[in-house]
């Protein structure tokens, strides 16, 4: 399983070319990719081995490129807008061999210099995303937890006002029918609207 920030909504509609799926982050961008590519869900090793690779610094495009170019993907072989181009950028085997020999020549003197940084800032930029993500789940359980003492503090309040609108009885008689004891707030509500109050103080301290 994938250990991650609370995710996103992923809407039903599919994106319409490379540039949209490639702007998608970390859970989302794979499981949209095997929607897109493979036409299916993403089963959980699938699934965590993509993730994996996303967010130790791996290109996304070259991630697109593995799942297109896998025996399934091939079979596929999936109309999409911008694909083809990607392929061919990553896809070495399919070029001619002058452009194979730049390709390996880069790869072992220019790209190194390069590539370190580059993995780390997609890093990075993918660590952001899921901090993101988990700050605007933080904020709705924030919401909901207002909204939630708000409900408790309503039910406070109307038990105090019936415990305060009770008729006094008066002393017991031989004759009278036996005493009612008025209404109290249960204790273990009180004690659950300290807890409440607590944890929103918190909160709202937590830098």
């Amino acid at each position: 399983m994938v250990a991650s920030a609370p995710a996103p909504s992923i809407t039903s509609v599919a994106p319409a070319a490379t540039g949209e799926l490639l702007a998608l982050h970390d859970v989302a961008f794979v499981q949209a990719a095997y929607r897109v590519l493979l036409g299916r869900e993403a089963d959980d090793s699938g699934l965590a081995a993509f993730v994996a690779q996303v967010r130790q610094g791996d290109d996304k495009a070259l991630v697109m490129a593995r799942l297109a170019l896998s025996e399934e993907g091939r079979q596929r072989r999936v109309k999409l807008a911008g694909l083809d181009e990607l392929l061919r950028a990553h896809a070495p085997r399919s070029r001619a061999w002058p452009v194979r020999a730049l390709h390996r020549f880069s790869r072992a003197f220019v790209r190194p210099a390069n590539e370190p940084l580059e993995r780390t800032l997609r890093v990075l930029d993918n660590r952001l995303y899921r901090i993101e993500v988990a700050l605007d789940h933080q904020a709705l359980e924030l919401t909901r937890l207002r909204d939630t003492t708000a409900q408790v503090a309503i039910t406070v309040d109307s038990i105090k006002l019936q415990h305060a609108g009770s008729p006094k009885v008066d002393a017991p008689s031989t004759s009278a029918a036996p005493t009612v004891l008025p209404r109290q707030v249960p204790p273990r509500l009180e004690q659950v609207m300290q807890g409440m109050r607590r944890a929103m103080t918190r909160r709202r301290t937590a830098p």
